[in-house]
């Protein structure tokens, strides 16, 4: 355990930023992000690609200790570090369980152990040697990545322990040395890929070209959406079929129950605790559709009402208001809709807060630029974008701005300036305003705060532009980006629960007041 702490703090610092498994500040829904805005953008601009999914058999079992020596050698781990990983390792004697009878111990010769917290670790230490090699064969342009607009050089594989895709531009010399690499890693590293069990996917390529990818790689041909970390991507959009998936695992997990004789409370804590969870991994990257919301909440609704009995039983309360928090007069039930919302906001809070991570750079290079989501007009974008567009309005309640250069902010929609936006603190100066959309900087000229209005400023209007320029009067502009904090919590970082908390308290108190 020692050993896992210790190697957790350097591992971001010695693997590549293409495997985004066990190591802190990354995230597992990086990978199929990468992988959707890169096929929109192969879709998009009418470009060819070659997407290769690869199957390791037996991957902790069949690695080679002396490989994993040499990759720890490689990366500047002293001898004495190796030493104690050899002692972890190599220092254990296994036996086989067969009925419940196990035969003698005996030492095995390679392979890590499953269950083993520091297996992971040293995994992708392993997987990462095949990262480095495809990364120098890019770089010797043995082979092409793609989307070489989006990040420097092009994006050549991604990886999540043993989960890899591997991503090149067709060419019949490029396939040919791919396969080269693959065999080189596999006689070093012990690992063996199947074949027979990987796919290839091809982008704008006709039957003849598709032909010699699978001829050379010795694989099947797959067809979009592909199964990625458990989540379909496609070059196209998802519908609302392919997400049923989802719907699926709620059935699937009811059958295992018998919940006949279950009180209403504990019916209420098994939604909770397990039902109520299953769609967050799906939720973190896709927005629902309506009609997948509401197969779920049929089938939570269902369950509270009749069990997992056959027999029909009346629903006394509409599942809306068994949705409200408890200090509401509801039961707290998992709100799916407004959770997917908050889900995605985790997604504009890391644009927002210039995180170096590959999937926001691929997203800044591709949609923003050195602007802010909020600055985006256009609507344009890969199903993913899309939604971040349409969400950015919820995020945007609980988003504050330090003012820096102004660059990133809008001088009136923005909240920078106090604590609400200009525009809702002085809206009649807003209402006349020739640019409403206009940023800080803009504003600021000559070391002077100019604003353009459609007329002359005559008493209320006067007064409120004299309280505008003594708050302008306190604020600077540096050469600095502009800082985001998440205004709802006090350490300013982005939090799931406060804004799922502002989107049902806020809205049943609007509620409550209309009926009053």
């Amino acid at each position: 355990m020692v050993l896992t702490i210790r190697l957790t703090r350097v591992v971001d610092r010695v693997i590549s930023p293409y495997q985004t498994a066990f190591i802190p500040g990354r995230n597992i829904l990086e990978g199929v992000v990468i992988l959707q805005e890169v096929l929109h953008e192969l879709r998009s601009t009418k470009s060819t690609g070659v997407i290769l999914k690869l199957d390791f058999e037996k991957a902790y079992d069949k690695v080679s200790w002396s490989f994993l020596e040499e990759v720890l050698l490689r990366k500047g781990f002293s001898e004495k570090w190796i030493q104690w990983i050899r002692h972890a390792v190599q220092g254990v004697r296994v036996c086989i369980d067969i009925n419940g009878e196990r035969g003698s111990f005996f030492r095995s010769f390679k392979g890590l152990r499953q269950g083993d917290p520091l297996s992971p670790l040293l995994f992708n230490l392993v997987a990462d040697a095949l990262s480095a090699m495809l990364s120098r064969a890019r770089d010797a342009e043995l082979i092409q990545g793609l989307v070489e607009n989006l990040i420097e050089r092009g994006l050549t594989h991604l990886q999540y322990v043993d989960d890899t895709i591997i991503l090149l531009k067709f060419s019949p010399r490029c396939l040919q040395n791919l396969r080269v690499i693959l065999s080189c890693y596999e006689a070093m590293s012990g690992l063996k890929i199947n074949f027979e069990k990987s796919e290839v996917y091809t982008v704008g390529l006709g039957e003849e070209d598709q032909r010699c990818v699978t001829e050379t790689l010795n694989c099947k041909l797959g067809s979009f959406p592909i199964k990625y970390l458990g989540m379909p991507v496609s070059d196209q959009r998802i519908t609302k079929a392919q997400l049923t998936y989802v719907n699926d695992k709620f059935e699937k997990r009811l059958g295992t129950w018998q919940c006949d004789y279950l009180s209403s409370g504990g019916k209420s804590t098994l939604i909770d605790s397990c039902l109520s969870s299953i769609p967050m991994y799906t939720m973190g990257v896709y927005q629902l559709y309506e009609g997948n919301f509401q197969l779920l909440d049929t089938v939570r609704s269902r369950f509270y009402w009749q069990g997992t009995g056959k027999k029909r039983k009346y629903h006394m309360i509409k599942w809306e208001a068994l949705n409200r928090p408890k200090e509401f007069d509801g039961l707290g039930f998992l709100d799916v809709r407004v959770m997917n919302i908050c889900l995605m906001a985790k997604w504009i809070d890391k644009l927002e807060r210039e995180d170096n991570s590959l999937c926001c750079t691929i997203l800044r290079n591709k949609y923003l630029g050195q602007k802010s989501i909020f600055q985006i007009k256009r609507r344009q974008g890969s199903q993913f974008w899309r939604s971040l567009l349409d969400i950015r309005d919820w995020y945007q309640r609980g988003r504050k701005v330090t003012i820096r250069g102004g660059h990133q902010t809008r001088f009136w929609l923005d909240c920078w300036l106090g604590d609400c936006p200009l525009n809702v603190m002085f809206n009649n100066l807003f209402q006349i305003a020739t640019k409403p959309d206009i940023e800080v900087f803009e504003v600021f000229e000559n070391g002077q705060w100019q604003i353009q209005f459609r007329r002359q400023l005559n008493g209320i209007l006067r007064d409120e532009w004299i309280q505008l320029q003594t708050m302008l009067s306190e604020v600077t502009l540096t050469e600095e980006r502009d800082v985001v904090v998440w205004a709802l919590e006090k350490s300013g970082k982005y939090s799931t629960n406060t804004l799922y908390r502002l989107m049902t308290f806020g809205g049943i108190r609007d509620i409550q007041m209309m009926r009053i």
